[in-house]
């Protein structure tokens, strides 16, 4: 054999070996966890302050609001609370994104506040089960509606519904659309 014809039979080879490694990889049909934000911009994450909690505290916040369930269901593993938790402990943000499992939940993103309380916002396909909404009452007349335009420039309007206080809210994103969602908020006490 030349030198030439091995040197192009290493390269042809060389070729094959690269397009046979170059593939997409699709990430998990269940949830994810995510350190830095995807549903929240930057600067909305600027300010919020780390929050130490313990993956069993997490465990029992989401099976209290009633997403825990809904969220092992689609498959998530315990281990992606554990990021969780170290997102709020080292920025103050984490996020489960749902986006791509079976279950009702799209997302949800966990912040620690400046006033020491935690917020934790679940975005749903539809009109969240009851389990998650607190007794609000989406029969009920909105008790605000507004249109505008969210932190990426896409114009929304929202209905929101409360329980009797502010710490849970209930609201609807209609777009008319495929971007149609239920999201609901609840926040927690240090």
């Amino acid at each position: 054999m030349t030198t030439r014809r091995m040197i192009m039979s290493l390269l042809l080879g060389a070729l094959l070996v690269l397009l046979a490694a170059c593939r997409t990889v699709e990430p998990p049909q269940r949830p994810v966890a995510y350190l830095f934000p995807s549903v929240r911009t930057m600067a909305e994450v600027q300010g919020l302050q780390a929050h130490d909690i313990a993956v069993a505290d997490l465990v029992a916040l989401l099976d209290e609001v009633g997403c825990g369930p809904l969220l092992r269901q689609a498959g998530m593993p315990d281990y992606e609370l554990g990021t969780v938790a170290r997102g709020l402990a080292n920025r103050g943000y984490a996020e489960l994104d749902a986006r791509r499992s079976p279950g009702p939940i799209l997302w949800l993103s966990f912040a620690g506040m400046g006033d020491g309380r935690m917020e934790v916002t679940a975005a749903f396909r539809q009109l969240p089960p009851e389990s998650c909404r607190a007794g609000i009452d989406h029969r009920q007349p909105p008790q605000a509606t507004a249109q505008g335009y969210d932190p990426y420039g896409r114009r929304l309007n929202s209905r929101t519904w409360s329980a009797g206080n502010a710490d849970l809210r209930l609201r609807q994103w209609p777009d008319g659309g495929p971007h149609d969602y239920w999201e609901m908020r609840w926040l927690f006490p240090r």
